[in-house]
């Protein structure tokens, strides 16, 4: 079962952790992995061991669900109460009304505003726990260069859109909610041992709007202080412009 840390929680963490800083200094470039919250030092190993221990107690996703079961993420909206229903912390109805609703946003008559908001909530919360109950995602990125070129000693094509497991994305119309990819790197490379097919790819990849990627995944886990979603890629399919597969794992 997914545990649940509470804001209070976090706070006598980071205060107390903040209090040893004060004690000893500590250099910028401060290892901040810390194997257990006894060990930090400092508040950013406090918020890296936290950090730890909430990834350990999220939930991981079943690749035997079927692909038809995933919807698909196309918007920050959408992002972002996928991101509520995930994190840990309560709602902030009035920053999401705020990022719902321009009429809430421009509002300066506090009761108007407080009227507006009390409107707002039932929807708000009816969304959020919607997204809490379908997790499992999928989304088309790259419509450039999405591979490079074939590695004949791995037989496989590098992915850069996934190299870095610290890379995140986010739509125009709420950017302010990004998404990452916590196991993005075991998806770097795309096998293809077939000689036809790596042949029939590689004559695709260096024209442009000729492939995407589309990736399967599973939200799971957010970054702490952050408005940032993770997910745990399931699959990845490698499709030409008409949406045919034309490598997966």
């Amino acid at each position: 079962m997914y545990r649940r840390l509470t804001l209070r929680f976090y706070k006598t963490i980071l205060i107390a952790a903040g209090a040893t800083l004060c004690l000893a200094a500590c250099s910028k470039n401060e290892d901040t992995s810390a194997a257990t919250l006894a060990d930090a030092k400092s508040p950013a190993k406090a918020k890296a061991a936290m950090q730890a221990e909430q990834a350990a107690a999220a939930p991981r996703g079943d690749k035997a669900v079927p692909l038809d079961r995933y919807q698909e993420l196309k918007s920050g909206r959408q992002l972002m109460y996928a991101f509520l229903a995930t994190s840990p912390l309560p709602i902030d109805f009035e920053k999401t009304a705020a990022d719902v609703s321009p009429d809430y946003d421009r509002e300066r008559d506090e009761f108007k505003k407080r009227d507006l908001l009390a409107a707002l909530r039932p929807a708000i919360q009816a969304e959020v726990d919607k997204a809490k109950s379908q997790r499992y995602y999928f989304m088309d990125i790259g419509r450039g260069a999405v591979l490079d070129k074939y590695d004949f000693t791995q037989q496989a094509f590098p992915i850069p859109e996934l190299k870095d497991r610290d890379g995140y994305r986010y739509f125009g119309d709420l950017n302010r909610y990004a998404l990452g990819f916590s196991n993005a790197s075991a998806y770097g490379t795309l096998k293809v041992a077939d000689e036809n097919t790596a042949r029939a790819i590689e004559g695709l990849r260096t024209q442009y709007d000729k492939l995407h990627l589309r990736v399967y995944f599973f939200v799971n886990d957010t970054e702490l202080g952050t408005t940032r979603l993770k997910g745990e890629i399931m699959r990845v399919q490698l499709r030409d412009r008409n949406g045919a597969v034309l490598a997966e794992q």
